[in-house]
């Protein structure tokens, strides 16, 4: 949980499936759902050295029919091969994660290959308030054979089930064939019963083998890299301007930019803003000129997961450069999510 690359707090609805804060971790609800959470990045850890997840409940709500709430992680197919599942040579493995919540009892985890096409449900126990747990989930072999998807889409998810309607309630149960995603056991705890109630984890981790090791910390540049390669975001502060690179014009309001990505990224990527063209300022010729429309991405000519092109929509002499700053709160976000 060491990077969010987005901030160190977000408040949240339902009704959509997003990456709202900390990198790697998505907020799952079905389309009838609606929540009110503040998901936040927190110093409160374990050890005392590293940061948490947390899903703070700011309106209560009670789950009806098919609705749920649920803090998703992926893994890439290319990244989970080496477990061997759909082979004799499946290996058993082993989830670990640290969490802590003010509401004590039964809580859900959904392990999914390929989709969710192949699924085991197992609960785990919150025993003690606001209090770090450690909590261990063994996971079976899984042998039969079955078409994999390819290396950069999602091999393995982790789905935590916060709150849960009835119609999503079922036994917990090993390894099956459904595309039957989103259940949650028997007992599930609701989170979302009571505002300030919350719920906290930190320290993932998923390995082969039976035997739950300590936790591998890495360093923060490392853990950056590797959630750029999913999403990165090129960002303002709070105060002066940030400036991103040169663009050039070959006429009128034509003018493109090339961006070299830190890390080359899962797949060619989208891209996305912040909303007000007019903080996105060309300097040059000694003046500041404010955009009238935002930048896009310039598809037609070979974006690549290493390198993009943006398009700037903004009177330029041809063969005149600008440079791009952000001011206030701008921002460019380039996502390859899975």
């Amino acid at each position: 949980m060491m990077i969010s690359q987005k901030g160190t707090s977000a408040a949240i609805t339902g009704g959509s499936n997003s990456y709202p804060l900390i990198d790697r971790y998505m907020a799952v609800a079905n389309s009838s759902m609606t929540y009110n959470v503040t998901i936040s990045q927190e110093t409160d850890n374990p050890d005392g050295l590293s940061k948490s997840f947390k899903s703070l409940t700011t309106s209560a709500k009670t789950p009806s029919g098919s609705e749920n709430y649920i803090i998703r992680t992926r893994l890439e197919e290319q990244d989970i091969r080496r477990v061997g599942f759909g082979t004799s040579g499946c290996k058993k493995t082993t989830l670990t994660f640290w969490v802590k919540s003010n509401k004590t009892g039964t809580y859900s985890v959904m392990i999914a290959i390929n989709s969710f096409s192949i699924n085991l449900l197992t609960t785990y126990t919150i025993s003690a308030q606001n209090t770090w747990e450690k909590k261990t989930i063994s996971i079976p072999e899984y042998t039969t054979s079955y078409t994999h998807p390819s290396d950069i889409a999602a091999g393995l998810t982790f789905d935590w089930h916060l709150s849960s309607g009835p119609d999503d309630i079922v036994s917990p149960h090993s390894w099956q064939t459904s595309a039957t995603n989103a259940r949650a056991a028997t007992g599930q705890v609701n989170i979302l019963d009571a505002v300030n109630n919350y719920w906290q984890i930190t320290n993932v981790q998923y390995e082969v083998g039976e035997v739950s090791t300590s936790f591998e910390h890495r360093s923060a540049g490392d853990e950056l890299a590797r959630c750029q390669r999913y999403y990165y975001r090129m960002q303002n502060g709070s105060s002066g301007s940030y400036w991103v690179g040169h663009t050039s014009s070959y006429g009128g309001n034509n003018n493109i930019m090339m961006i070299h990505l830190p890390v080359c990224m899962r797949d060619n990527p989208t891209l996305g803003t912040s909303s007000t063209a007019s903080h996105f300022q060309l300097w040059g010729n000694a003046t500041v000129e404010n955009m009238s429309s935002l930048p896009t991405l310039r598809s037609s000519v070979g974006i690549n997961p290493s390198v993009v092109a943006i398009d700037i929509n903004h009177n330029i002499t041809t063969g005149h450069t600008r440079i791009l700053r952000f001011g206030n709160q701008a921002y460019l976000e380039f996502i390859a999510e899975l």
